[in-house]
Protein backbone atom coordinates (compact mmCIF):
# COMPACT_ATOMS: atom_id res chain seq x y z
CA UNK A 1 0.00 0.00 0.00
CA UNK A 2 1.27 3.49 -0.86
CA UNK A 3 1.96 5.31 2.39
CA UNK A 4 2.97 8.62 0.81
CA UNK A 5 1.44 10.63 -2.00
CA UNK A 6 3.82 9.92 -4.94
CA UNK A 7 6.02 13.00 -5.36
CA UNK A 8 9.33 13.89 -6.98
CA UNK A 9 11.18 17.16 -7.37
CA UNK A 10 10.67 18.80 -10.76
CA UNK A 11 14.43 18.67 -11.34
CA UNK A 12 14.12 14.90 -11.80
CA UNK A 13 12.87 15.37 -15.36
CA UNK A 14 14.97 18.45 -16.18
CA UNK A 15 17.27 16.53 -18.60
CA UNK A 16 14.15 15.35 -20.47
CA UNK A 17 12.90 18.94 -20.55
CA UNK A 18 16.19 20.19 -21.99
CA UNK A 19 16.20 17.44 -24.62
CA UNK A 20 12.65 18.29 -25.70
CA UNK A 21 13.49 21.99 -26.00
CA UNK A 22 16.77 21.36 -27.83
CA UNK A 23 15.06 19.11 -30.36
CA UNK A 24 12.38 21.60 -31.29
CA UNK A 25 9.47 19.87 -29.59
CA UNK A 26 6.75 21.84 -27.82
CA UNK A 27 7.44 21.41 -24.10
CA UNK A 28 3.87 22.31 -23.19
CA UNK A 29 2.51 19.67 -25.57
CA UNK A 30 4.89 16.95 -24.33
CA UNK A 31 4.14 17.61 -20.68
CA UNK A 32 0.41 17.91 -21.32
CA UNK A 33 0.37 14.50 -23.04
CA UNK A 34 1.81 13.08 -19.83
CA UNK A 35 -0.72 14.96 -17.74
CA UNK A 36 1.83 17.43 -16.40
CA UNK A 37 2.27 21.13 -17.00
CA UNK A 38 5.52 22.98 -16.54
CA UNK A 39 6.44 24.54 -13.23
CA UNK A 40 8.82 27.51 -13.36
CA UNK A 41 12.05 25.75 -14.35
CA UNK A 42 14.06 28.11 -12.16
CA UNK A 43 12.18 26.50 -9.25
CA UNK A 44 13.09 22.89 -9.89
CA UNK A 45 12.84 21.95 -6.22
CA UNK A 46 9.04 22.13 -6.50
CA UNK A 47 7.33 18.79 -5.79
CA UNK A 48 5.37 17.39 -8.74
CA UNK A 49 3.40 14.20 -9.24
CA UNK A 50 5.77 11.24 -9.58
CA UNK A 51 3.14 9.32 -11.54
CA UNK A 52 2.83 12.17 -14.04
CA UNK A 53 6.61 12.53 -14.32
CA UNK A 54 6.87 8.81 -15.08
CA UNK A 55 4.10 9.19 -17.67
CA UNK A 56 6.17 11.81 -19.50
CA UNK A 57 9.21 9.52 -19.53
CA UNK A 58 7.13 6.58 -20.75
CA UNK A 59 5.48 8.62 -23.49
CA UNK A 60 8.83 9.86 -24.79
CA UNK A 61 10.14 6.29 -24.78
CA UNK A 62 7.21 5.17 -26.92
CA UNK A 63 7.51 8.14 -29.29
CA UNK A 64 11.28 8.57 -29.55
CA UNK A 65 12.63 5.05 -29.03
CA UNK A 66 13.45 2.72 -26.15
CA UNK A 67 16.92 4.25 -25.64
CA UNK A 68 15.61 7.80 -25.09
CA UNK A 69 16.78 8.00 -21.48
CA UNK A 70 20.42 7.47 -22.51
CA UNK A 71 20.06 10.20 -25.14
CA UNK A 72 18.63 12.86 -22.83
CA UNK A 73 21.58 12.52 -20.43
CA UNK A 74 24.63 14.62 -21.35
CA UNK A 75 28.02 15.28 -19.79
CA UNK A 76 26.47 18.09 -17.74
CA UNK A 77 23.06 16.62 -16.85
CA UNK A 78 24.04 16.31 -13.17
CA UNK A 79 24.00 20.12 -13.06
CA UNK A 80 20.35 20.08 -14.14
CA UNK A 81 19.24 18.11 -11.08
CA UNK A 82 18.90 21.11 -8.77
CA UNK A 83 19.71 20.55 -5.12
CA UNK A 84 20.39 16.86 -5.73
CA UNK A 85 23.02 17.65 -8.35
CA UNK A 86 24.65 20.29 -6.17
CA UNK A 87 24.76 17.84 -3.30
CA UNK A 88 26.44 15.20 -5.48
CA UNK A 89 29.17 17.59 -6.59
CA UNK A 90 29.73 18.59 -2.98
CA UNK A 91 31.33 15.16 -2.63
CA UNK A 92 35.01 14.79 -3.41
CA UNK A 93 34.61 11.53 -5.36
CA UNK A 94 31.84 9.50 -7.03
CA UNK A 95 31.74 7.29 -3.93
CA UNK A 96 31.04 10.29 -1.70
CA UNK A 97 28.57 11.71 -4.22
CA UNK A 98 26.58 8.47 -4.48
CA UNK A 99 26.60 8.01 -0.70
CA UNK A 100 25.15 11.50 -0.29
CA UNK A 101 22.47 10.76 -2.89
CA UNK A 102 21.44 7.57 -1.11
CA UNK A 103 20.97 9.56 2.09
CA UNK A 104 19.12 12.37 0.33
CA UNK A 105 16.66 10.40 -1.81
CA UNK A 106 13.75 10.72 0.70
CA UNK A 107 14.05 14.49 0.15
CA UNK A 108 13.98 14.10 -3.62
CA UNK A 109 11.41 11.35 -4.26
CA UNK A 110 8.86 9.45 -2.21
CA UNK A 111 9.06 6.07 -3.93
CA UNK A 112 12.56 5.65 -5.33
CA UNK A 113 15.33 4.37 -3.08
CA UNK A 114 19.07 3.97 -3.65
CA UNK A 115 21.65 1.98 -1.72
CA UNK A 116 25.41 1.65 -2.10
CA UNK A 117 27.02 -1.54 -0.82
CA UNK A 118 30.76 -2.12 -0.66
CA UNK A 119 32.11 -5.28 -2.28
CA UNK A 120 35.47 -6.68 -3.29
CA UNK A 121 37.25 -4.10 -5.46
CA UNK A 122 34.22 -1.83 -5.76
CA UNK A 123 30.61 -1.26 -4.80
CA UNK A 124 27.10 -2.09 -5.97
CA UNK A 125 24.55 0.71 -6.43
CA UNK A 126 20.98 -0.53 -6.36
CA UNK A 127 17.82 1.39 -7.28
CA UNK A 128 14.31 0.31 -6.42
CA UNK A 129 11.10 2.01 -7.52
CA UNK A 130 8.35 0.97 -5.13
CA UNK A 131 5.43 1.92 -7.38
CA UNK A 132 3.54 -0.65 -9.43
CA UNK A 133 4.52 0.44 -12.96
CA UNK A 134 4.73 -1.37 -16.29
CA UNK A 135 8.05 -2.62 -17.67
CA UNK A 136 8.34 0.15 -20.28
CA UNK A 137 8.29 2.71 -17.49
CA UNK A 138 10.56 0.71 -15.19
CA UNK A 139 13.06 0.10 -18.00
CA UNK A 140 13.11 3.80 -18.89
CA UNK A 141 13.62 4.91 -15.28
CA UNK A 142 16.43 2.41 -14.69
CA UNK A 143 18.12 3.29 -17.98
CA UNK A 144 17.92 6.97 -17.02
CA UNK A 145 19.48 6.42 -13.61
CA UNK A 146 22.27 4.25 -15.04
CA UNK A 147 23.04 6.98 -17.59
CA UNK A 148 23.14 9.62 -14.82
CA UNK A 149 25.49 7.51 -12.69
CA UNK A 150 27.72 7.00 -15.72
CA UNK A 151 27.70 10.75 -16.41
CA UNK A 152 28.59 11.49 -12.78
CA UNK A 153 31.59 9.13 -12.88
CA UNK A 154 32.77 10.54 -16.22
CA UNK A 155 32.91 14.01 -14.63
CA UNK A 156 36.10 12.86 -12.89
CA UNK A 157 37.80 12.73 -16.27
CA UNK A 158 37.86 8.93 -16.27
CA UNK A 159 38.62 7.87 -19.84
CA UNK A 160 37.20 4.35 -19.76
CA UNK A 161 33.71 3.05 -19.18
CA UNK A 162 32.94 3.55 -15.47
CA UNK A 163 30.14 1.00 -15.09
CA UNK A 164 31.61 -2.50 -14.91
CA UNK A 165 28.30 -4.37 -14.64
CA UNK A 166 24.65 -3.44 -15.21
CA UNK A 167 21.55 -5.46 -14.35
CA UNK A 168 18.38 -3.79 -15.61
CA UNK A 169 14.74 -4.62 -16.29
CA UNK A 170 14.46 -5.43 -20.03
CA UNK A 171 12.14 -3.50 -22.31
CA UNK A 172 9.11 -5.78 -22.92
CA UNK A 173 9.42 -5.48 -26.71
CA UNK A 174 13.05 -4.61 -27.46
CA UNK A 175 14.83 -6.36 -24.62
CA UNK A 176 18.27 -4.87 -23.94
CA UNK A 177 19.99 -4.86 -27.34
CA UNK A 178 19.30 -1.14 -27.90
CA UNK A 179 21.50 -0.33 -24.88
CA UNK A 180 24.61 -2.07 -26.23
CA UNK A 181 27.34 0.55 -26.34
CA UNK A 182 25.20 3.23 -24.65
CA UNK A 183 26.13 2.57 -21.03
CA UNK A 184 29.40 0.68 -21.35
CA UNK A 185 29.19 -3.06 -20.78
CA UNK A 186 26.41 -5.14 -22.27
CA UNK A 187 23.63 -5.04 -19.66
CA UNK A 188 22.08 -8.22 -18.36
CA UNK A 189 18.44 -8.76 -17.34
CA UNK A 190 17.52 -8.06 -13.73
CA UNK A 191 15.44 -10.76 -12.08
CA UNK A 192 14.42 -8.51 -9.17
CA UNK A 193 12.81 -5.51 -10.96
CA UNK A 194 15.66 -3.41 -9.54
CA UNK A 195 18.59 -1.72 -11.25
CA UNK A 196 22.03 -2.81 -10.03
CA UNK A 197 25.33 -1.40 -11.26
CA UNK A 198 28.84 -2.30 -10.16
CA UNK A 199 31.58 0.34 -10.11
CA UNK A 200 35.22 -0.38 -9.35
CA UNK A 201 37.15 1.32 -6.56
CA UNK A 202 39.40 2.97 -9.18
CA UNK A 203 36.40 4.89 -10.49
CA UNK A 204 34.61 5.43 -7.18
CA UNK A 205 37.64 6.99 -5.49
CA UNK A 206 38.85 9.14 -8.38
CA UNK A 207 38.51 12.81 -7.32
CA UNK A 208 36.39 15.34 -9.17
CA UNK A 209 38.50 18.19 -10.59
CA UNK A 210 38.10 21.62 -8.99
CA UNK A 211 36.41 22.85 -12.17
CA UNK A 212 33.56 20.44 -11.39
CA UNK A 213 33.49 20.74 -7.60
CA UNK A 214 32.89 24.49 -7.86
CA UNK A 215 29.31 23.59 -8.83
CA UNK A 216 28.81 21.61 -5.63
CA UNK A 217 27.01 22.78 -2.54
CA UNK A 218 26.21 21.90 1.04
CA UNK A 219 23.08 20.10 2.15
CA UNK A 220 20.28 22.70 1.62
CA UNK A 221 18.57 21.97 4.93
CA UNK A 222 16.68 25.25 5.17
CA UNK A 223 14.22 24.49 2.34
CA UNK A 224 14.81 20.89 1.27
CA UNK A 225 12.44 19.02 3.52
CA UNK A 226 11.83 15.27 3.17
CA UNK A 227 9.08 14.34 0.72
CA UNK A 228 8.75 10.77 1.95
CA UNK A 229 6.57 10.04 4.96
CA UNK A 230 6.04 6.41 5.91
CA UNK A 231 3.17 7.27 8.23
CA UNK A 232 1.14 9.97 6.47
CA UNK A 233 -0.52 10.17 3.09
CA UNK A 234 -1.97 13.59 3.97
CA UNK A 235 1.42 15.07 4.84
CA UNK A 236 2.80 14.51 1.35
CA UNK A 237 -0.56 15.29 -0.27
CA UNK A 238 -0.32 18.82 1.16
CA UNK A 239 2.79 19.48 -0.91
CA UNK A 240 1.06 18.42 -4.12
CA UNK A 241 -2.07 20.45 -3.41
CA UNK A 242 0.09 23.53 -2.94
CA UNK A 243 1.65 22.80 -6.34
CA UNK A 244 -1.83 22.44 -7.88
CA UNK A 245 -2.53 26.10 -7.12
CA UNK A 246 0.08 26.96 -9.77
CA UNK A 247 -0.92 24.20 -12.15
CA UNK A 248 -4.45 24.81 -13.36
CA UNK A 249 -7.72 24.24 -11.55
CA UNK A 250 -7.25 22.30 -8.28
CA UNK A 251 -9.85 19.53 -8.42
CA UNK A 252 -10.26 16.31 -6.49
CA UNK A 253 -10.29 14.39 -9.79
CA UNK A 254 -6.83 15.70 -10.76
CA UNK A 255 -5.60 15.06 -7.24
CA UNK A 256 -6.79 11.46 -7.30
CA UNK A 257 -5.32 10.78 -10.74
CA UNK A 258 -1.92 12.09 -9.62
CA UNK A 259 -2.07 9.95 -6.48
CA UNK A 260 -2.61 6.74 -8.42
CA UNK A 261 -5.93 6.10 -6.67
CA UNK A 262 -9.58 6.58 -7.53
CA UNK A 263 -11.36 9.62 -6.12
CA UNK A 264 -13.12 7.43 -3.57
CA UNK A 265 -9.95 5.70 -2.41
CA UNK A 266 -7.90 8.89 -2.18
CA UNK A 267 -10.65 10.54 -0.15
CA UNK A 268 -10.82 7.48 2.09
CA UNK A 269 -7.07 7.65 2.68
CA UNK A 270 -7.36 11.29 3.71
CA UNK A 271 -10.42 10.61 5.88
CA UNK A 272 -8.44 7.98 7.78
CA UNK A 273 -6.15 10.81 8.88
CA UNK A 274 -9.03 13.09 9.82
CA UNK A 275 -8.93 15.37 6.81
CA UNK A 276 -10.17 15.69 3.22
CA UNK A 277 -9.16 17.16 -0.12
CA UNK A 278 -11.37 20.18 0.56
CA UNK A 279 -9.75 20.73 3.95
CA UNK A 280 -6.21 20.52 2.55
CA UNK A 281 -7.07 22.80 -0.37
CA UNK A 282 -8.57 25.30 2.06
CA UNK A 283 -5.39 25.22 4.17
CA UNK A 284 -3.20 25.81 1.12
CA UNK A 285 -5.36 28.66 -0.12
CA UNK A 286 -5.47 30.27 3.31
CA UNK A 287 -1.69 30.25 3.68
CA UNK A 288 -1.16 31.73 0.23
CA UNK A 289 -3.96 34.26 0.52
CA UNK A 290 -2.76 35.74 3.80
CA UNK A 291 0.79 36.06 2.49
CA UNK A 292 -0.43 37.69 -0.73
CA UNK A 293 -2.74 40.11 1.07
CA UNK A 294 -0.13 41.21 3.58
CA UNK A 295 3.00 41.08 1.44
CA UNK A 296 2.09 41.99 -2.13
CA UNK A 297 0.41 44.79 -4.06
CA UNK A 298 -1.71 42.46 -6.19
CA UNK A 299 -5.35 43.43 -6.42
CA UNK A 300 -7.80 41.36 -4.42
CA UNK A 301 -9.37 40.18 -7.67
CA UNK A 302 -5.96 39.03 -8.88
CA UNK A 303 -5.22 37.17 -5.64
CA UNK A 304 -8.59 35.43 -5.83
CA UNK A 305 -7.96 34.35 -9.43
CA UNK A 306 -4.46 33.08 -8.58
CA UNK A 307 -5.95 30.81 -5.93
CA UNK A 308 -8.55 29.34 -8.26
CA UNK A 309 -11.65 31.05 -6.90
CA UNK A 310 -14.47 31.37 -9.40
CA UNK A 311 -15.13 34.96 -8.37
CA UNK A 312 -14.20 37.62 -5.85
CA UNK A 313 -17.31 37.11 -3.65
CA UNK A 314 -16.35 33.51 -2.85
CA UNK A 315 -12.82 34.66 -1.99
CA UNK A 316 -14.17 37.41 0.27
CA UNK A 317 -16.31 34.86 2.13
CA UNK A 318 -13.30 32.57 2.56
CA UNK A 319 -11.11 35.35 3.99
CA UNK A 320 -13.89 36.36 6.40
CA UNK A 321 -14.11 32.74 7.54
CA UNK A 322 -10.34 32.58 8.09
CA UNK A 323 -9.79 35.96 9.70
CA UNK A 324 -13.15 37.42 10.69
CA UNK A 325 -12.63 40.46 8.44
CA UNK A 326 -12.76 41.31 4.74
CA UNK A 327 -9.67 40.98 2.52
CA UNK A 328 -9.33 44.75 2.30
CA UNK A 329 -9.49 45.19 6.06
CA UNK A 330 -7.02 42.35 6.61
CA UNK A 331 -4.60 43.96 4.12
CA UNK A 332 -4.93 47.36 5.78
CA UNK A 333 -4.33 45.91 9.25
CA UNK A 334 -1.20 44.13 8.04
CA UNK A 335 0.42 47.31 6.72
Amino acid sequence: MISSFPLVRASDIAPFVRWVQKNGRSLDDVLACGGLSAPPWDATSRPISLIKALSVMRMLSLQEGPDIATRVVTDTSILDLGELGQLMLGGRTPREALTLVCEAMPRHCTHEFLTITSAAEGAFIREELTLDVDDVTRHTVQQYLAALIRSLCKMTGYAGEPLSKIEITPHPEFGLSHLNGCLGPHPTPSDTNALTVFISDDVLDRPFPSSIRKFGGDWPKDHWDPLYSANSFACTARAFIDFMLDDGEPTVERFAEASGFSVRTSQRRLAAEGTSFSDLLDEARRARALVALSGSSKSITHVAADLGYSGQPSFVRAVRRWTGVSPRRYRNSAV
